[in-house]
């Protein structure tokens, strides 16, 4: 996994990705969450050849904004179907037990493993906070599939990360609306990702849903008395 890849070529999409049969319509959630982008389960040389479903893989990059010195833990919550391997920053962090020991990763082949029926959330998964790096992080992870006559494939990521100070600015401020006054207002950068909430910081995937009212990269609101979190998602 070179850090220094372009994949500004790849095709860009929000979390989660799944492909089901029959395409379309596929489906529009799973494990509790909502499907945000639709992926292709057969590659262009289907139907003329057999089993042809595709390794997916999947890049990101994201912004640690203090060092590591002050990460007091990384947690890791998955929705996959069938296994995966996940690297972040060129070291493996993450393999699903289920990935076939007699084809390791980056390998391709379906050589087993173990199937999965329908995704469900898993974890947290304990990550070694020293895998990460202060400023730009690379996260990429290979999808396979236990055979090729499989009729589903899902991929979503939940990395939590528990720091005790910011070195730089968060990417979502909040503060008063200078323009409702009594309103408070979250903003985050153009093109930043959707805003989502929870009743509780450390709250499962499917517990987290996207803020309706959130529009362009800015979301005004009257607090309550009910305590509410907020997170950005690409």
């Amino acid at each position: 996994m070179d850090l220094a890849y372009d994949d500004s070529s790849w095709s860009n999409g929000l979390s989660v990705f799944d492909g089901k049969t029959p395409q379309p319509p596929g489906r529009t959630n799973i494990g509790g969450l909502t499907v945000a982008t639709q992926l292709a389960l057969t590659n262009s040389t289907w139907p003329t050849t057999s089993g042809v479903i595709p390794t997916y893989y999947f890049r990101t990059h994201f912004t640690l904004a203090t060092t590591l010195d002050h990460v007091l833990s990384l947690k890791l919550r998955t929705l996959v179907d069938d296994f995966e391997d996940f690297f972040l920053n060129q070291q493996e962090a993450y393999r699903n037990p289920g990935y076939p020991s007699a084809n390791p990763p980056p390998a391709f082949g379906y050589a087993g493993g173990t199937a999965i029926g329908n995704a469900a959330v898993a974890g947290p998964f304990d990550i070694l906070p020293s895998k990460l790096r202060a400023g730009d992080n690379v996260a990429a992870v290979i999808v396979n599939q236990a055979n090729a006559g499989s009729s589903d494939v899902t991929f979503g990521y939940e990395l939590l990360a528990t720091i005790d100070r910011f070195i730089v600015a968060p990417r979502l401020t909040i503060g008063p609306d200078p323009a409702s006054p009594g309103n408070l207002l979250i903003s985050w950068e153009a093109g930043g990702g959707q805003l989502y909430e929870a009743s509780q910081v450390d709250a499962t995937g499917a517990s987290w849903t996207v803020v309706s009212g959130a529009t362009g990269s800015s979301y005004s609101f009257a607090p309550g008395a009910v305590q509410r979190f907020y997170t950005i998602r690409q």
